[in-house]
């Protein structure tokens, strides 16, 4: 009877852990799921925005009121942004092909041809100018706390202090991170307590959870943290800028120039 128990016991344990592991895994699947909705959705809305309002913005010289960054792209990771670009893209090759096959229909060969071409130099713009989207945010991102960790650091005195100073400005050699423009407007208003109460509102956006006190040795470490944490994120924009760059040079331009050649000579 006790054998009988036990077995029971580890039976009736081992269903239940087996029922958390498949509860934990769909979890995990519905997360990273979502991240890629709402990392395609950002991307989309910017390129919306991009595509049809650019010209007025530049036209007028309309500045946004802020600078403002999602947070979901600071923390996603660069496969997933890569991966949204390359589905977006996939997609409007696929609508494109659709609506050639559709009007053009299956007899004319050079057209099809042409439209494929054309249509493939089209996606490879799109697919850049999604990973654009996402770059914006991240420079935004790590100029603005770049600057708050500058001014933040500077006021202080000691060779510590002095080191994250200079690791701020090394950030500032790398030629898309900029000062915050707000941020350059309030320096001198901002006191050391609005910069601590800054910090400890947003500080979790760098995934730092422990409150910065007002002693030296916290706040040393939270510079510390901060300075390697957009280090990475700087390193991660870099890879996903460097994909960016290679899909809107030569290839996007070999495609759409024969797609366009072969569509003109077709009526010849």
């Amino acid at each position: 009877m006790n054998n009988k128990s036990s077995n029971n016991i580890l039976n009736l344990i081992q269903k239940y852990t087996d029922n958390i592991i498949r509860y934990i895994n769909k979890k995990g699947s519905l997360v990273i799921l979502l991240s890629y909705v709402i990392t395609s959705s950002i991307m989309i809305r910017g390129l919306i925005v991009r595509i049809f309002f650019a010209f007025p913005i530049g036209f007028f010289r309309i500045r946004p009121a802020d600078e403002n960054y999602s947070n979901t792209i600071i923390k996603t990771r660069s496969k997933v942004i890569i991966r949204c670009a390359r589905i977006l893209a996939g997609i409007i090759w696929l609508v494109l092909i659709y609506f050639i096959i559709k009007y053009a229909g299956l007899n004319n060969i050079n057209t099809i041809i042409a439209g494929v071409l054309i249509s493939i130099a089209l996606s490879q713009q799109i697919e850049s100018a999604a990973m654009e989207v996402t770059t914006t945010h991240m420079r935004i991102f790590i100029s603005s706390w770049n600057t708050v960790l500058y001014i933040f650091a500077k006021r202080k005195r000691g060779e510590k202090w002095k080191d994250i100073v200079e690791e701020a400005e090394m950030l500032w050699i790398h030629p898309q991170i900029r000062y915050s423009e707000p941020l350059e407007r309030l320096e001198g208003k901002l006191t050391e307590q609005q910069l601590m109460k800054h910090i400890n509102k947003d500080r979790e956006e760098m995934n730092y959870y422990k409150e910065v006190e007002d002693n030296n040795e916290s706040k040393i470490k939270f510079a510390d943290y901060a300075v390697e944490y957009l280090q990475n994120k700087l390193n991660i924009h870099d890879k996903i800028y460097e994909h960016q760059t290679r899909l809107g040079t030569w290839t996007y331009v070999i495609f759409l120039g024969i797609g366009t050649l072969i569509w003109l000579v077709e009526p010849l």
